[in-house]
């Protein structure tokens, strides 16, 4: 358990307390501020077995912290599987998977199947991206990606009352493109009823890249800094 983290942490054994885990490159969106869409579809989309998988997690030993990401995860149908081999090889306090929320029915039967899985357990916590108002987040995501993110919001948010453990979660990230809608767009974020919101800055493919606009910046901090509004 905790003690174990701890014991990682003073003792420097290297092994890791918190990993990311890109277990999918295939994605359904292109969204302009992913930082690696030129990658995304490609011929080998960079899903490893499960085999694999719970072969390699088992070195890892008890985690903090462990993400899925992708791609969009919820295109792999063995994801409830994948799920159950992390959390049997290292037992994460937190569990954290991002979705654009566009499959509805596949994102609810996978996140059902964890849920039966692991009741009572440590939370898992399902992100949903949101970058904007209703016309704003399709201009960057796609037609109907903020209608079939919501339905997939709200399709999940029954099973929070009968599993205590899974959360939901935002992410918003405050680029270039939309910008001058933080930080009033936080209050909005506020209203739809999830556990946190987790507010990104955009990011770069690679190092070699201008600085990233005064404009940018300042708009996140004001966006940061109106959600310690309601956290306080």
């Amino acid at each position: 358990g905790y003690l174990a983290i701890f014991y990682k942490i003073i003792v420097r054994t290297g092994s890791p307390i918190q990993i990311i885990n890109f277990i999918t490159s295939r994605c359904n969106m292109r969204c302009p501020h992913c930082f690696y869409k030129n990658t995304l579809d490609k011929k080998d989309p960079g899903e490893m077995d499960l085999e694999i998988i719970d072969k390699y997690t088992k070195n890892f030993g008890t985690v903090l912290w462990y993400g899925l990401g992708g791609g969009e995860p919820f295109l792999r149908k063995d994801i409830h599987k994948l799920y159950s081999i992390v959390l049997k090889n290292c037992n994460p306090k937190f569990f954290t998977i991002p979705t654009n929320g566009w499959y509805t029915d596949r994102l609810f039967n996978s996140v059902l199947r964890m849920l039966q899985f692991t009741r009572g357990k440590s939370p898992l916590v399902i992100q949903f991206s949101i970058d904007g108002y209703e016309k704003g987040h399709d201009e960057i995501r796609g037609e109907k990606s903020y209608e079939r993110m919501i339905t997939s919001l709200n399709k999940l948010k029954p099973l929070t009352k009968i599993y205590k453990n899974l959360q939901l979660s935002i992410i918003t990230v405050v680029t270039d493109q939309n910008r001058s809608i933080y930080p009033e767009f936080i209050d909005h974020l506020a209203t739809l009823g999830t556990n946190q919101i987790s507010i990104n800055i955009v990011r770069h493919e690679n190092l070699d890249h201008p600085p990233l606009p005064v404009e940018t910046v300042e708009k996140y901090k004001l966006a940061v800094e109106r959600y310690e509004e309601y956290l306080k």
